[in-house]
């Protein structure tokens, strides 16, 4: 477009700066989207592959939680055999110590992620429903909390092993 000069623009001539502005401006609001999404999904690797000693040098389990296995759900605990989605999904959370004092907020796809790398997803064409709804039922039995929408993390009482794993 030429150099605009509002003293000598037609309605015409606004209209097309508008349009042009708004385009621009929606393809600039997809790429910042794109790049968030970017960025986030680097976050969530980091988090989920890198370990928690990864940022700053130190091994995960040395930054461990005594705690982390209260309940009793060691993944040692199954002796090579497949945890059923419940305990699997706590076992998840249990190995990520809170960070400052809180427990870490994983997404649903985050455990989605977990359960896979670790060979415990449900098979079927469904898989990823059921562990959505096992996340829900959790939260309704105590055992998460749902801090937001798709979004959960384990209650201090099942960090602390004061309620059943309900396995």
């Amino acid at each position: 477009m030429s150099k605009f000069d509002p003293t000598e623009a037609s309605p015409a001539d606004f209209d097309q700066h508008i349009a042009a502005l708004e385009k621009q401006l929606a393809e600039q609001t997809a790429a910042a989207e794109r790049t968030r999404d970017r960025l986030q999904w680097f976050r969530d690797g980091r988090q989920l592959f890198a370990g928690d000693g990864a940022a700053d040098g130190q091994d995960a389990e040395a930054k461990a939680d005594p705690n982390s296995r209260v309940v009793g759900l060691a993944r040692e605990s199954f002796n090579g055999k497949k945890p059923n989605l419940r305990q699997a999904i706590l076992v998840l959370m249990l190995e990520r110590p809170p960070e400052h004092g809180r427990e870490l907020e994983w997404p649903a796809k985050d455990v989605i992620v977990g359960l896979e790398r670790e060979g415990w997803m449900p098979s079927g064409s469904n898989a990823e429903n059921i562990v959505r709804n096992m996340l829900r039922d959790m939260a309704k039995r105590t055992q998460l909390d749902r801090p937001n929408y798709g979004t959960y993390r384990l209650t201090r009482k099942m960090r602390e092993g004061r309620i059943d794993a309900g396995a």
